[in-house]
């Protein structure tokens, strides 16, 4: 009975919102207290067993092998996430062991590979809403050794990257973008569509590369004025176009907050 008012309490202070499937990689700890439900799988995948929830596990938070359990006894039902346990199965630092409340007040276990967004069984029912700051652990600082330019990033690699240089004494910024381009067509044309809907439209530099999968990969790098910072902290980019080639954002306010974080960092 405890379990089910438990479930009952943290549904209500759940607050609902369109489903959210982006990935959540390293930040599982973001989903505690939030809904999730097991995703649908292919029609040909529906025969096999979900690969990371688990009714039992081990003292040492190990799965028991032959506990998966089959799709049709999940599929479409929602949890909640209790709490999270980066003690994983090994290699320790990729999985976390995510603690799962059903309705019924039964705990599941789900094994949360941190770096593979395909394997991901999850979708997410409730808003994310990380602290202001939560993502400046990800904002990388580095000192040119040869003039002494101090260079701080928001996450390399992905599609929006921020960059603020500090080069005796002044301050500059650089947001860098990059999507997937069919063709190897170049053009320094550059649309930002921002989450309130508005539009800004610049002029960047771009280029043209291939990528380690054989893709052309188009990117380009578009100097910001305090303003622009300003702009993109209170209003993130959702989605944005270079030239032809388009792009979504997930998670569009991690890049806002990061944005934030690096203009703040000494």
């Amino acid at each position: 009975m405890k379990a089910m008012l438990t479930f009952t309490l943290l549904l209500a202070i759940s607050i609902t919102t369109a489903a959210q499937s982006f990935f959540i990689g390293k930040d599982v700890d973001l989903l505690t207290g939030l809904r999730v439900v097991a995703k649908e799988k292919p029609p040909a995948l529906q025969k096999y067993p979900y690969r990371g929830f688990f009714r039992k596990i081990t003292k040492d938070s190990s799965p028991i092998i032959g506990g998966s359990i089959p799709y049709e006894e999940l599929h479409g039902d929602t949890f909640v996430c209790t709490s999270v346990n980066k003690r994983g199965r090994l290699p320790y630092d990729r999985y976390i062991l995510m603690h799962l409340l059903q309705k019924s007040g039964d705990t599941l276990y789900y094994y949360h590979d941190i770096e593979s967004e395909y394997s991901f069984e999850l979708t997410v029912l409730d808003e994310i809403r990380p602290v202001p700051g939560y993502y400046c652990k990800d904002v990388m600082r580095r000192v040119d050794k040869f003039d002494d330019s101090i260079n701080w990033f928001t996450t390399l690699g992905s599609p929006v990257v921020y960059q603020r240089t500090r080069s005796a004494g002044t301050d500059s910024y650089l947001l860098h973008l990059q999507a997937i381009a069919e063709l190897p067509d170049r053009g320094n044309d550059v649309i930002l569509l921002l989450k309130s809907g508005n539009r800004v439209s610049m002029t960047c530099p771009m280029k043209m590369e291939v990528n380690r999968r054989a893709e052309y990969e188009a990117s380009s790098a578009c100097s910001l004025s305090p303003k622009d910072v300003a702009m993109l902290i209170d209003d993130p980019i959702a989605s944005f176009r270079i030239f032809i080639y388009s792009k979504d954002v997930d998670h569009p306010e991690r890049y806002s907050d990061m944005l934030r974080c690096i203009q703040k960092a000494e």
